[in-house]
């Protein structure tokens, strides 16, 4: 059975948009795609992104020109939306899922051809590197999944060993963090007078131990630790904000 395009306007769009930063994933030039169906994501940046960024021009010494024709690539995709859409029209979920793969695949190939023509060989190697580096950024995350994991040829077993090993990582990390926490708050106490010390004492009153939220767990995300936005920011000191 096949869908109405204008009925499933709604899904088209959302593929749409995702088809549209996938356009801009040039996934490791020189390399892999980075993964199908996006694994390649978390601290992974797209080749193309990374090439607009002023620090990586000049670590790779782009000149003027070569800047230029890297810019013109971005701005020269203006009738992406409608080919695009016209591509995916009269599909059903799993046909359009299916073909916006393979138009990923095959504008990801596109790109990776029109940087290779850009970049010298050197530019290539060096800009697959600091990809690479933005990927790594993950932390354990970057390793259990993805490019890098792909391409260093990670197995599953070697996955749950190091899901394990960043859990006990996590662990032994927040414990320094909350003793240097301690530790800041006494060297900020001791800059009050005594009077005003106890009157802190006072309003802290027994100290509470906040629970860390989970979120993100070791793999680094948002629920890093002492970092979670709702999550042991009194450090189990009592708070106080230090």
């Amino acid at each position: 059975m096949r869908f109405s395009f204008k009925l499933c306007l709604p899904c088209t769009v959302v593929a749409l948009a995702f088809l549209l930063g996938a356009t801009d994933l040039m996934a490791q030039p020189g390399g892999g795609r980075g993964g199908r169906g996006g694994r390649g994501g978390g601290g992974e940046e797209s080749s193309s992104r990374l090439l607009r960024n002023e620090a990586v021009q000049k670590d790779l010494e782009l000149s003027g020109e070569q800047i230029e024709l890297i810019e013109g690539l971005s701005q020269g995709r203006g009738g992406d939306r409608e080919s695009i859409m016209a591509e995916l029209d009269g599909l059903s979920g799993d046909e359009r899922m299916e073909k916006m793969r393979e138009i990923r695949d095959r504008r990801t190939e596109e790109m990776k051809k029109e940087l290779n023509d850009i970049l010298l060989p050197h530019q290539v190697e060096r800009l697959e590197q600091i990809a690479n580096q933005a990927s790594a950024q993950g932390g354990a995350r970057s390793l259990m999944g993805g490019s890098l994991a792909e391409k260093l040829g990670i197995t599953e077993e070697q996955k749950e060993r190091l899901r394990s090993k960043a859990e006990e990582l996590q662990q032994e990390m927040n414990e320094k963090i909350a003793k240097l926490r301690a530790e800041m708050q006494d060297e900020l106490l001791s800059e009050l007078t005594s009077d005003q010390r106890a009157q802190y004492q006072e309003m802290m009153g027994d100290a509470f131990k906040f629970e860390r939220s989970t979120r993100g767990g070791a793999n680094g995300d948002r629920g890093g630790p002492g970092g979670d936005r709702g999550g042991n920011r009194g450090g189990g000191q009592g708070g106080g904000g230090f």
